[in-house]
Order: structure tokens, then sequence, then C-alpha cells
């Protein structure tokens, strides 16, 4: 009986191939904000379900792992009071209020205090993913435009408020 053993020249295609399909993979394993099952998952900080797409929010650690929030507020509590290590966090998503599955960074959304606006816990925030539509919805609902620190500046000021004005947190 003959043995057929590979030659090194005959395992450096495969090798090359194997290669070729884990640097194709590589996009699919991008760590970014995940589905959330609105109605069903409840928020990572406050424990409420989340229910309103529009006021959504994730934070993303390096890992992977998305801490959902069913509002701004929520997650600038949680990275504020509980949070995750500096070093563990990969990136921080705000649903669009225009476009509620469409997520934005942090840094490059536009946010909107409004006391026309009712988001889940009571400081009137949304998110928008550029300034023009953040303007835009400030014409129409009144309010002020704020960046990222200023939001979290305010949540640390203001705290969370649920109802009639309560300090949840």
């Amino acid at each position: 009986m003959m043995t057929v053993t590979a030659s090194p020249r005959s395992a450096r295609p495969l090798a090359l191939l194997v290669a070729a399909l884990l640097v194709l993979a590589l996009p699919a394993c991008t760590v970014g904000p995940q589905e959330i099952h609105y109605g069903s998952e409840t928020c990572d900080h406050c424990h409420m379900v989340i229910s309103e797409p529009r006021f959504a929010a994730q934070a993303v650690t390096t890992t992977g792992m998305a801490h959902k929030f069913d509002s701004i507020e929520c997650m600038a509590d949680f990275l504020e009071n509980d949070g995750v290590d500096a070093e563990a966090l990969h990136s921080l998503w705000v649903a669009d209020f225009s476009e509620p599955h469409d997520w934005t960074p942090v840094e490059d959304a536009a946010f909107l205090r409004s006391d026309a606006l009712q988001s889940p816990m009571g400081l009137s925030l949304s998110a928008h993913a550029d300034r023009a539509s953040a303007e835009a919805h400030r014409e129409e609902l009144g309010g002020e435009l704020l960046n990222w620190d200023e939001v979290r500046a305010l949540v640390a000021r203001e705290g969370l408020q649920m109802g009639g004005g309560h300090a949840h947190h």
C-alpha cells in the first residue's frame, strides 16, 4: 500500500486560502452596537423595559459586550456611577431620533434637550446623527443643543428622573 503525503509546496496554497478567508471574515467580527429587542430587553442601568427605540443607547466593550439602555441619560449615569473601565470600553452609541434603528457614535451625534420631548428618564434628551438634524428638531420643538460632554455634565448635575420629576438614582 502506498502512502501519499503532502509536500510543503502543496500545503502552501491551503495556508494562503485559510489566511484569505480569515481576512475576509474579520469585518464580520467588528465590535459595535447590537440589536435591541424592544419590549422585552431591560436597561442595564435602571432595569426598565427598553420600549422606545428613539431614545435607546449602548456602551460596547472591547470584547463586544453591549450594555443596552432605555435612554441617553441612563448610559451617561451608568458610565459615571457604575460604568465600565475606560480601557474596556470600545464605543458608545445612540439611536438617531429620526431613524431609530440607525446607530450613531456619541462623538458624531448632536443632542437636543427639549421640554417638548418625554425621554424615559425625564431629562428630555434626544440624539441626532448630525447637527443639521438636531437643529431642525430644535427649530420645531425648542430647546438647546448639546454635545456628549455637556450631556454627561447635565446628567451628573441633575440625575435621572422618573414620572413626576422624582430622582431615580
